[in-house]
């Protein structure tokens, strides 16, 4: 099926477009970008910078005709400039909305779009030797964080890291119950560009620019900087796809021997987790307790409230309770969260982050489409829809069980949130599995 999508579609339309190189070395420049989004490059202060998204909004510039846009991109477009310029006629009027939290929500909610509606049906562009030469880089960062941190030293990373990437560790978090931070802040931020590597050698073994055996090397070390990682990021991706694909194997009441072999790797994965005493399985046991001792309902919430999701529960739900307003303006969640919060009857005193890491300010939704919501409003609600719409609707019943499981993956993980808004990496990977060339209104 891959090979027919692949020869029916993708060679038609190289045929037609340019041969020369500048447009697959602008494509695979998105995608190593926005891997190395961490490093500070531009002089902004992001943790995760949006380089990636400028060279993608060029690729977006020049090639707009080819690559046909749908009613999407541009109804987003529409509802961010519109409630910009709501939240600057705020600005002059009672309801201050601070310059800052304005362009700082403005370019939160760009960057990961711009990068998606360029990559996505141009897979074909995607060359395996950047990716094999990352995936060893990484692979190497991992194993000295975790296991020889003085290679770090001897080498000259840990200097050269530590200046490019603020909060960046040489060594594992393992006194907090974390693993190692790879080529990031930390391993929350970390764990969702591992995803990405196991997406893209995915595309690369089906559109058959890997030999089999160069895809398990590579992918035995995706598995270990997945393993060493033992984020609960990490376990939560690999929760939701195991979810998926299971769900999508079911459904079709065969292939049972991959079901078994991808439960199989979850229960090895989870039993890994048990062995590093990792955070995930600290607060797994948390919540098993509170269930088997009071049967609390209320102290449950709180704990996933508080313990288990570090505030993100909190902030992603009042994102989404804003559904029905019309909308304050990019950054009004720097005025209206802990309001709003309080409205739907979320008590931030008893949540750790609110009080003693942040001391109560209003914060970012920790979701994409939550902030968007947030701040648009049921406008906010219909750019989403819009979206995921186009995500779901391009060609995804082409796909083979895993680019499929992927996709709705990533999708999920975009809804759920829990990690920084304008990471690129779930959205590159729906991009790159949905091979749909012809995108539709």
């Amino acid at each position: 099926m891959q090979d027919e999508i692949f020869n029916s579609k993708l060679r038609p339309l190289l045929a037609r477009e340019s041969n020369s190189d500048e447009n697959f070395l602008l494509f695979n420049l998105v995608i190593v970008l926005g891997i190395f989004c961490f490093l500070k490059i531009l002089p902004i202060e992001a943790e995760s910078q949006p380089l990636c998204a400028l060279f993608a909004g060029l690729g977006i510039f020049f090639n707009r005709k080819l690559l046909k846009l749908p009613i999407s991109f541009y109804f987003f477009l529409f509802t961010l400039f519109l409630f910009f310029f709501v939240s600057i006629i705020n600005f002059f009027s009672f309801y201050k909305i601070d310059l800052a939290n304005i362009f700082g929500t403005l370019f939160a909610l760009i960057p990961p779009i711009f990068v998606y509606y360029y990559l996505i049906g141009q897979s074909h562009k995607l060359k395996p030797l950047p990716i094999k030469i990352i995936i060893l880089i990484w692979f190497f960062v991992g194993f000295s964080q975790a296991y020889a941190p003085i290679l770090q030293k001897v080498t000259g990373l840990e200097f050269l890291l530590s200046h490019l990437i603020p909060r960046y560790s040489a060594t594992d978090l393992s006194a907090w119950g974390r693993g190692v931070t790879l080529i990031s802040p930390e391993p929350a931020h970390s764990a969702t560009i591992v995803f990405l590597f196991f997406v893209l050698l995915h595309i690369l073994k089906i559109q058959k620019k890997i030999s089999l055996l160069d895809y398990r090397i590579y992918l035995t070390m995706v598995a270990f900087m997945a393993l060493v990682n033992a984020s609960g990021t990490m376990f939560m991706i690999l929760g939701v796809f195991f979810l998926v694909i299971g769900s999508l194997i079911l459904s079709k009441a065969k292939k049972l021997g991959l079901f078994l072999l991808f439960s199989l790797g979850c229960l090895l994965y989870s039993l890994t987790l048990i062995e590093y005493e990792s955070r995930t399985i600290i607060l797994i046991k948390t919540v098993a307790t509170i269930i088997n001792d009071s049967q609390d309902l209320t102290g449950l919430i709180s704990v996933l409230m508080d313990e288990v999701s570090g505030g993100r529960i909190a902030m992603v739900v009042t994102g989404y309770s804003n559904v029905f307003s019309v909308g304050a303006g990019l950054g009004s969640w720097s005025l209206d969260f802990q309001q709003r919060a309080a409205e739907i009857g979320i008590d931030l005193n008893n949540i750790w982050y609110f009080r003693e890491q942040v001391n109560f300010a209003n914060v970012k939704p920790a979701s994409f489409f939550a902030l968007l919501i947030f701040d648009c409003g049921i406008v906010g609600l219909f750019s989403s829809l819009l979206i995921i719409r186009t995500m779901t609707k391009s060609s995804s019943s082409e796909l083979d069980i895993i680019s499929k499981s992927i996709l709705y993956t990533s999708i999920i993980l975009l809804i759920i949130g829990g990690t920084l808004v304008s990471l690129p990496s779930y959205w590159i990977a729906a991009a790159l599995v949905n091979g749909s060339l012809k995108m539709d209104n």
